[in-house]
């Protein structure tokens, strides 16, 4: 029972299934704090455009790096996964006919620095390197949190860096854990690039900023002691990625997010 339950979570994690719930718990959560209405179809769309994007991405490194081990589920699995894509994109466009123009326009223009900097890794090697994290950090953020964007005051905007840093510092952790296995296969790291003392100091802020705006966020704008406890676990867990590096640190790095949802299981 137990290797029927891993194998099915290994295939959950392989699929980018975890990202998926991970990112519709973030979600909901924000909506629940902000008092926000999500619209019809908003949370379908998300999902799918989430899962298309990270699955599009791994395909395309799994082309330029067959051999990595990261990628291999997706060298082994390419053709099954590309009807998938064709299925979900033929979903998503009709759950996204359902939704305000606005938002959708809002939607495509998150994308652009995923698209940026895959270019620029292209033409520009370094400067794609370097904004790597930043950009991803930045679409899943915004992606995550664009049910929020109409209604821009002092709340949602602490969330949404709250969780830019979050999922920049996530990103920068899991460079640190595969920069040999990255180096081996040519692929390009940012932990190279400014070594592991500069990559320290710059995690230790990170880390540091994020437990200043839990707790300021919990006190000064939400009340809220169930937030700062769910907000600090989840950096907590994130930071300590580190000590799994035993290639499973994506496994707990990805379920971290679902922790919003237990929160709102318990609180809403």
């Amino acid at each position: 029972m137990l290797h029927i339950v891993k194998q099915g979570y290994y295939f959950f994690h392989k699929l980018q299934l975890d990202v998926v719930v991970g990112a519709v718990c973030l979600a909901l959560w924000f909506a629940h704090l902000c008092k926000v209405q999500i619209p019809a179809f908003g949370i379908p769309a998300l999902a799918l455009s989430v899962w298309i994007i990270y699955t599009l991405d791994h395909l395309w490194d799994a082309r330029q790096y067959p051999y990595s081990r990261r990628y291999i589920f997706y060298k082994q699995y390419a053709k099954p996964l590309q009807i998938m894509l064709v299925f979900a994109v033929s979903l998503l466009a009709i759950f996204v006919f359902y939704l305000p123009f606005a938002l959708v326009i809002k939607g495509v223009l998150i994308a652009l620095p995923i698209v940026a900097y895959q270019v620029l890794l292209i033409w520009r090697p370094v400067i794609g390197t370097y904004l790597k994290e930043v950009s991803i950090a930045f679409c899943y953020t915004f992606g995550v949190s664009i049910f929020l964007l109409e209604d821009m005051h002092r709340l949602p905007a602490f969330l949404i860096l709250w969780l830019f840093l979050l999922a920049w510092l996530s990103l920068v952790i899991y460079s640190y854990i595969e920069k040999k296995e990255e180096l081996a296969f040519g692929m390009k790291n940012i932990v190279y690039l400014l070594g592991n003392r500069s990559i320290n100091k710059l995690l230790k802020g990170i880390g540091l900023l994020l437990c200043m705006l839990s707790i300021y966020i919990g006190f000064e704008l939400l009340s809220s002691i169930p937030f700062i406890f769910t907000a600090l676990l989840m950096v907590i867990l994130t930071s300590i990625l580190p000590l799994f590096d035993s290639g499973k640190h994506r496994y707990l790095g990805e379920a971290v997010f679902f922790i919003p949802g237990i929160y709102l299981l318990i609180f809403s």
